[in-house]
């Protein structure tokens, strides 16, 4: 037996592919048939080596088939950015984090604001009061 890439290819789609062992092209295609399903793709390829290659009519094509969208689902207990900025929550895509994780990026954006307090306080109240101590000592 030998193994031939089988691809299914379609104009504006990901091509797929697969390794199937089979004796020849033409069983290489049933095989593939048999065991993957894909009514999107009109046409697969069956690679016989790295330059040439058979061309064969997906029987599983469907015309009116339409390929379901991804729906990105809506995390609740997440803030929306209310200013346009993408947070953390935003940058995780289709992604599930656990609580914990989620606890963290929260904590290590609340160190962040209190680094930003701290330094505000010190240039503007504490600075100003001791070089205020200085000159009128």
């Amino acid at each position: 037996m030998k193994k031939f890439t089988v691809e299914w290819y379609g104009i504006n789609l990901p091509r797929i592919t697969h390794v199937i062992k089979a004796d020849a092209e033409n069983d290489a295609h049933e095989k593939a048939m048999e065991q993957y399903r894909y009514p999107e793709y009109p046409d697969m390829y069956v690679w016989v080596d790295e330059e040439e290659y058979k061309q064969f009519y997906n029987t599983h094509y469907d015309p009116d088939y339409i390929v379901p969208k991804k729906s990105k689902e809506s995390r609740p207990g997440q803030p929306a950015g209310t200013d346009g900025s993408v947070g953390w929550y935003e940058n995780l895509g289709e992604k599930s984090l656990s609580d914990r994780d989620i606890l963290i990026a929260q904590l290590h954006e609340l160190r962040t604001i209190k680094r930003c307090v701290v330094c505000t306080i010190l240039i503007v109240i504490v600075i100003p009061i001791v070089f205020g101590v200085i000159t009128s000592a």
